[in-house]
């Protein structure tokens, strides 16, 4: 992974705006999937769900270039 961005436009100020945040963001860079990025504490439902597109997004890169 070479690098995230998430649009949090319409998440929680200070809780699930945090899954957009550089610092969230950029533990994704090098990884193979989202599954070993930390966690934030209090935005688990956008936590996960860039977890998880990250991961999706990860697999359909990988289906295609073998």
């Amino acid at each position: 992974i070479t690098g995230v961005m998430v649009d949090a436009s319409s998440e929680t100020e200070g809780l699930g705006t945090q899954a957009a945040e550089e610092a969230y963001t950029s533990q994704f860079i090098g990884a193979a999937d989202g599954e070993a990025v930390d966690t934030i504490a209090g935005a688990t439902i956008s936590k996960k769900e860039v977890k998880t597109a990250v991961t999706k997004a990860a697999a359909a890169f990988a289906a295609i270039n073998g």
